[in-house]
Parts: C-alpha cells; sequence; structure tokens
C-alpha cells in the first residue's frame, strides 16, 4: 500500500486517459463484483468504460489523477454543469484506504470552490456500503435513493452530497 502523502493530485491530460481507462475498468470490477453481473464486469466493462474515455469532455469540468512512483493509483472526474457532480472518484483496490480518495475529494472541493460552486454531490450504487461509509466519513450527507439504468441495469442509487463546498475545501 503507498503513502497517500507521496502520491500527486494534478489535473489529468491527454497521455492519461489511457491509464485512467485501465483504472476504472480495474476499479469497476473489484469494487462491484456482486453488485453487477461477473460476466458483465469482466466481458463488456471493458469495451463500454473504453468507449467512455474516448469520449472527448468538456474543458470546464474537472479531471484529476493521483499519481504514486508506481504510476496511476486514482483519479476523480467531475462535471460543472448543470451543477457539480463527482462522475468517478476511483483508487486501485491494493490502495484504497490510503488516503489517496480522501486526497482526491479535498482536491476537488478546493477547486469547485476557487470557481464559485459551493455544493457537490454524487450517486453512488445503494449495495457499495463500503463507498458509502467512506463518503460519509469525509463529510458527506446521505441523502434519497433513486433507480438509475447503469448501462442497462435498474440499480438503486444513494445520493450523497457536500452542502458546504467552503468548509470542506479548508480542511
Amino acid at each position: 500500500m503507498i503513502d497517500a502523502n507521496t502520491v500527486e493530485i494534478r489535473t489529468a491530460g491527454r497521455a492519461d486517459i489511457p491509464l485512467i481507462a485501465d483504472l476504472h475498468v480495474r476499479s469497476w470490477q473489484d469494487a462491484y463484483r456482486g453488485m453487477l453481473p461477473e460476466q458483465f464486469l469482466q466481458s463488456t466493462v471493458p469495451s463500454e468504460l473504453a468507449g467512455h474515455w474516448n469520449q472527448p469532455a468538456n474543458l470546464g469540468d474537472i479531471l484529476l489523477v493521483a499519481k504514486s512512483q508506481e504510476g496511476l493509483v486514482g483519479f476523480a472526474a467531475t462535471k460543472l454543469e448543470p451543477e457539480p457532480c463527482i462522475q468517478n472518484l476511483h483508487v486501485l483496490p491494493m490502495n484504497r484506504s490510503a488516503g489517496v480518495g480522501r486526497a482526491l475529494l479535498c482536491e476537488i472541493a478546493k477547486r469547485l470552490h476557487c470557481k464559485g460552486k459551493t455544493t457537490v454531490h454524487l450517486w453512488v450504487i445503494e449495495q457499495n456500503q463500503r463507498a458509502i461509509s467512506f463518503y460519509v466519513r469525509n463529510g458527506g450527507r446521505v441523502g434519497r435513493i433513486e433507480s438509475k439504468s447503469v448501462f442497462g441495469f435498474d440499480i438503486d442509487m444513494r445520493e450523497i452530497s457536500w452542502p458546504n463546498l467552503a468548509k470542506f475545501a479548508i480542511t
């Protein structure tokens, strides 16, 4: 496991996109095991997520990477419009609980705060209690549940929000 203090958090560049796509697949295959069909995770997720990362991003959005000496260990993607929403926050399975996710969350909060944004939210699979606990430990408020379509599967998703980024951004 890495030490989060040795991880660099920075804006992702074009060269990071294939690494982000690979990390995204590996994270999904680990984190969502038992929540989504195994066949889907192994055979469909790699091509679906590769396609996702081949689409151009909105330049106003925030895409961060967490890099260590070993390479990419995490990333976070946040859409700014119509309201700030964290679309992805993933850390390599072997580096979870090392502080990388918190470092990414803090950097998102700082950057959103600098852009004049006061809140952010995200949606997480309701069954993913590990992630929900992480977000709550890091200041997130548990909100409503909605059924959402995720690659054709209807899944209960839980909203987590941070209603005061100014407070979170300075911690």
